[in-house]
């Protein structure tokens, strides 16, 4: 009988099976990577990915002087910014993601919709900046004290004494007015009190509006800019208030503007056309081919193409990339106020684009 006992160790053919099974979940992984997920990876999700919008100026809210606003930020990824409203709708193309356009504004409250566009997708990012165009500074009123009566050395002290007392005053008045805020809050007028307004800003809330004998007010409508009394305001007047900002719950007025015309406010969508009937383009998502849609032109819509001096409504063909702005009808069709073409295949700039985004 054989009496030799067996002294291979057991920790050899388990080493074997370890490494067997690691070779074989490496090469699972390389096939699902390589194979399985390639679909997946090429999808929708991975074209809008990084895709963003963020301004760097100006602030929401700011109050400007002039009539051209500069606005920069950046989405990211190469994109089409368009913004809507003022007197005129943008669109331009970033470079390397960074924009920097110029809009016109009009008097008063410009409600502006900041939209990114991925030309590959159809994606979309929006942002609003509320801007209030205004050109209005506190007058200091001049007081003239008479000279009669100054023969007398107390006339003469009591001349010294009120021009002394009207410089302190009108020190402190400049101080004042230079160190309000050049910010402003948009809304609708739920309440008036004695020296207080309450002010419904809508995504901003209720914001509580001290008044003071500084505050001046004023009506801007179709005939232009007119000075009113505090007793014109009236509760459900939509107004502007300078000197508070949207993040504060309450403030002192240095200025509050009631509107007499209703503001408009613009949308914008991108998509090819898929039909054109007379004035009317019906338009589809890029990916999501279900999602259409109803714009229709006028005389006065404004058409513009890439890199083209001038355009009209029949340079628009079926199949090309469009960007449409305008106001939506109560049935939700788009009333187009410009018609922006992207020739070709949409090309967007890359490594060899240079300088800031240029409007079009």
């Amino acid at each position: 009988m054989d009496t030799r006992v067996n002294n291979r160790s057991p920790i050899i053919p388990l080493l074997f099976g370890l490494i067997l099974g690691l070779i074989l979940a490496g090469a699972f992984v390389y096939l699902r990577a390589n194979f399985f997920d390639k679909e997946s990876k090429s999808g929708p999700s991975s074209q809008i990915q990084g895709l963003l919008l963020s301004i760097t100026s100006p602030l929401d809210g700011a109050v400007v002087s002039s009539n051209n606003l500069k606005i920069e930020g950046s989405s990211g990824k190469d994109s089409y910014i368009v913004v809507t409203g003022g007197s005129e709708d943008v669109v331009a193309q970033t470079n390397n993601g960074n924009f920097s356009l110029s809009v016109k504004l009009v008097g008063g409250e410009n409600q502006l919709l900041v939209y990114a566009f991925d030309a590959s997708s159809g994606a979309a990012v929006q942002s609003t900046l509320n801007i209030l165009q205004f050109s209005e500074t506190i007058g200091m009123q001049n007081v003239y004290v008479s000279q009669a009566n100054q023969n007398s050395q107390q006339s003469k002290a009591q001349l010294d004494a009120l021009k002394k007392k009207l410089a302190t005053a009108s020190s402190k008045l400049r101080e004042k007015a230079a160190g309000l805020d050049r910010s402003h809050v948009f809304g609708t007028i739920t309440s008036i009190e004695a020296l207080t307004l309450t002010l419904d800003t809508a995504n901003a809330g209720l914001k509580t509006i001290f008044l003071d004998d500084l505050t001046k007010y004023f009506s801007l409508g179709s005939g232009g800019k007119t000075t009113i009394e505090f007793e014109a305001l009236k509760v459900g007047n939509k107004v502007a208030v300078v000197g508070i900002g949207k993040d504060d719950t309450s403030g002192t007025a240095k200025y509050v503007i009631r509107f007499n015309r209703p503001g408009e406010k613009r949308h914008a969508v991108m998509g090819k056309v898929k039909s054109i009937t007379g004035n009317n383009l019906v338009l589809t998502h890029i990916i999501q081919t279900e999602r259409e849609f109803d714009i229709n032109t006028t005389a006065s819509t404004r058409v513009r193409i890439k890199d083209r001096t001038s355009a009209k409504f029949t340079d628009v063909k079926v199949g090309d990339l469009v960007i449409a702005t305008g106001t939506p009808d109560s049935s939700g069709t788009l009333m187009a106020k410009m018609i922006f073409v992207i020739p070709g295949k949409a090309s967007l700039p890359g490594k060899e684009a240079t300088g800031s985004s240029t409007p079009q």
